[in-house]
């Protein structure tokens, strides 16, 4: 991912990187990264601006569903719930900055959306009309030019990453 400002707002871009070309020709290059959609993930919008340093309120962003919480409950027959923002904050007990990465934490509350409640739910929390987890977050950033990746093994228990390079015949 990387962060791109366009106007007042600064956007936090997903490349696709499923489909690339590896060819010297930069036409190519750019035919190929055009021709596949990339993700705008989220929009923050530029607070302040000081000597070319921009200033963002990321709170929205890290107060969200980002690991589907909400809809993997729904799926797993436990009942419906939403996020509930009042209920919802950032945690400065887990939530640090360092130069290479920015760790955030927060408390998330999902709130019944009626009943039934399924019997994971109930067993679980004291009260199934609101269960509240933590998600973390790291901002991570990636490795100078020249890294290279590790060959893929099946042994090591990572995802592995495939693409389709348009430029290899």
């Amino acid at each position: 991912m990387h962060f791109s400002r366009i106007g007042g707002k600064v956007l936090l871009i997903a490349p696709n990187l499923t489909y690339r070309s590896s060819s010297a020709a930069a036409a190519e290059r750019i035919a190929v990264k055009e021709s596949f959609a990339e993700s705008v993930l989220w929009g923050f919008k530029v607070e302040a601006e000081e000597n070319g340093r921009l200033l963002v309120d990321a709170t929205d962003f890290f107060l969200r569903d980002a690991h589907g919480v909400a809809e993997t409950v729904q799926a797993t027959g436990q009942g419906s719930y939403r996020l509930d923002p009042s209920r919802s904050a950032i945690t400065l007990d887990n939530t640090k900055n360092f130069p290479k990465n920015t760790e955030v934490e927060a408390i998330l509350t999902f709130a019944s959306e009626g009943a039934p409640h399924g019997q994971y739910v109930v067993s679980v929390t004291p009260d199934p009309h609101a269960i509240t987890v933590r998600e973390h977050t790291s901002l991570i950033a990636l490795p100078e030019p020249g890294f290279k990746m590790r060959r893929f093994d099946p042994r090591s228990g990572f995802i592995p990453f495939e693409f389709r390079d348009y430029s290899v015949r």
